[in-house]
């Protein structure tokens, strides 16, 4: 079988093509690789492959390439690029639970490669019982096909991916950074295996261990790194807006100047010419008055002897003989003199010329001057004061995520130190109460913060929305909400372009707090939704130019990480940021088929 395989790069890549071409199957590819216990469907292309390969790309010098065959549940991992498999040592990634032999899993591998910690566990209970953490929990949140981006379901319960309990702790570690801690998980163990009095000095043992790490902590409130992080964002969205319109400037004024000086080489390739043309004027109207006046000499000669008779040539001999030289002479020095005039004519036009050449490669050197005081202007305020202060504010941004770390640890320490109190108090009063349940609620600067990203995000696509955004924590909905009304009450089309801020919404929350992600995010349908007979006015497709915003948006803003979006079509769009394609024809003369070669 001829291999089908597609390349992507950085930034915003596009599959698009008509139904029937693969572009679902290419989506469903990368979900098996990535872990998914659901193999591609099989379909009349995809007869006779029975593998697939995904190459990832950690750093520019780290490659990785797995192998999985469409009927196994495990995984190859080869430490290199696709092409050099051959040559490569292979690692089974198990896709569940290790073994001593194979003691490593696609999960594991996937969670170090997008920068999680083995050890981070997430509570799955209300009772704070905890997890290990899995990618298994976080694909739905970077994988969005094209059935659960127009579902009402929250991204982070999607087809079931995650309880309440579960989704709400996952959300706040990609918030935070911050895992739950897998002691909750022993204590109560403990607590279930000792008695009352052991139950209690355990509890006040943790509440003094929790008051020393407290007290150990910077005294930060979150509100306040978080204001001092917006406002930082602020400053850094401003400053990097700013750079693009110098540079977009500087590019124009590149562009002039290269005009210019090609204009100008053109302009002096013409007077050079033009200059030869002048002497070779000059030289001509010299050489008519030269037989001109030659010819009045010849006139006034003297009479000598004849050269053949030796008798004197007088004016009868000279009218004889010579007659008919001089009524020449007559002509040709009328000749000359009507040459020379037209020489002249075209020389004075020659000049007129040469004298605006002259004029316009003064106002082009004058141009050129301008236009290099202006680029100097512009390249000075770039690298002087622009370009120092994305730096120094992106260095505020990390030295912030530190503090945001602290503070966020500080809420965390907080909460569970209530939990322990509450809960050596409910002991002390009696031995028959449960333990007090998990505190679910997330910490609201991370949730502002998000919801600050969603929202920027809505207004640069031009969606029709009424701000503010918020999040409901609600165990039942655990979703954005756009205007006070749930985003799950919209139509398809709104639901679909929402679940998809709502997951780059997040990418760029941990992009701007530095939290651990995979920086790649793929969604299968967020603009042109599937259609049915049944479909409403809330159903329509988003307008054409709303389409071009998202994807311009989506490339100038994502363009360090990677989003794959694949639509049926696209509108025209332009975009500062590179932009790769994928485009289906479904027909054999035009261009690529589809995903699949074309077979007759």
């Amino acid at each position: 079988m001829a291999p089908a395989s597609l390349d992507f790069g950085p930034g915003l890549n596009i599959i698009t093509g008509p139904t029937d071409t693969g572009k679902s199957w290419v989506f469903e590819c990368i979900a098996f690789l990535l872990g998914s216990s659901n193999k591609p469907r099989e379909i009349a292309q995809s007869k006779g492959y029975t593998e697939a390969y995904l190459e990832l790309l950690a750093f520019p010098t780290m490659q990785y390439t797995l192998k999985r065959k469409f009927e196994d549940t495990d995984t190859l991992l080869f430490r290199g690029a696709y092409q050099a498999i051959s040559e490569l040592k292979s690692t089974l990634l198990k896709q569940k639970e290790p073994s001593k032999k194979h003691p490593h899993t696609i999960s594991s591998f996937l969670l170090q490669l997008c920068g999680f910690g083995e050890a981070t566990h997430l509570p799955k209970n209300e009772e704070g019982i905890t997890e290990k953490f899995s990618f298994h929990t976080l694909r739905p949140l970077l994988l969005a096909d094209e059935v659960g981006i127009i579902e009402k379901n929250s991204p982070l319960t999607v087809k079931g991916f995650a309880n309440s309990t579960k989704a709400a702790s996952l959300f706040n570690l990609l918030l935070t950074g911050i895992g739950a801690a897998e002691p909750v998980k022993k204590l109560k163990k403990e607590v279930v295996s000792a008695g009352r009095n052991g139950e209690l000095k355990m509890i006040s043992t943790l509440i003094k261990r929790l008051e020393d790490e407290l007290a150990a902590l910077l005294e930060l409130e979150s509100a306040d790194v978080e204001n001092e992080i917006g406002q930082t964002n602020i400053r850094l969205n401003r400053a990097l807006s700013m750079l693009n319109t110098l540079d977009s400037e500087r590019r124009t004024l590149l562009n002039r100047a290269s005009d210019i000086e090609t204009k100008a080489l053109t302009l002096s390739e013409i007077r050079i010419r033009f200059d030869t043309l002048k002497e070779h004027y000059y030289s001509d109207v010299q050489r008519l008055e030269f037989i001109s006046e030659g010819l009045f000499l010849f006139d006034d000669l003297h009479y000598i002897a004849c050269p053949f008779c030796a008798t004197p040539l007088g004016s009868d001999h000279r009218r004889a003989v010579c007659e008919r030289d001089s009524l020449s002479n007559e002509l040709v020095q009328q000749a000359c003199q009507q040459e020379a005039a037209n020489i002249r004519r075209q020389l004075s036009e020659l000049e007129l010329a040469l004298g605006n050449i002259s004029t316009q490669q003064e106002e082009l050197s004058t141009e050129s001057n301008t236009i290099s005081a202006q680029y100097q202007e512009i390249d000075n305020r770039i690298a002087q004061g622009i370009v120092p202060e994305i730096e120094s504010l992106r260095y505020q941004l990390s030295s912030f995520a530190e503090k945001r770390t602290q503070a966020f640890e500080r809420e965390l320490l907080v909460r569970r130190l209530e939990q322990f109190r509450d809960l050596e108090d409910s002991l002390s009063i009696t031995s028959g109460e449960k333990a007090t349940k998990l505190d679910r609620s997330l910490a609201p600067m991370a949730i502002a913060s998000f919801c600050q990203q969603v929202e920027y995000l809505l207004t640069e696509w031009k969606i029709e929305f009424s701000p503010p955004i918020t999040f409901d924590q609600s165990p039942k909905v655990l979703d954005i909400v756009l205007g006070g009304e749930p985003r799950t009450n919209s139509g398809k089309g709104t639901r679909a372009i929402t679940y998809s801020a709502f997951l780059l919404g997040l990418l760029m929350h941990c992009k701007v707090s530095q939290i651990p992600h995979s920086n790649c995010i793929v969604l299968d349908s967020p603009l042109t939704t599937r259609q049915n007979p049944e479909q409403t006015t809330d159903d329509k497709l988003l307008p054409q130019e709303v389409q071009a915003s998202v994807l311009r948006i989506i490339a100038e803003v994502f363009s360090n990480e990677q989003v794959i979006v694949i639509e049926n079509k696209i509108p025209h769009f332009e975009s500062k940021a590179p932009v790769h394609y994928n485009i289906f024809t479904k027909n054999p003369n035009n261009g690529r088929y589809g995903f699949f070669p074309y077979l007759q």
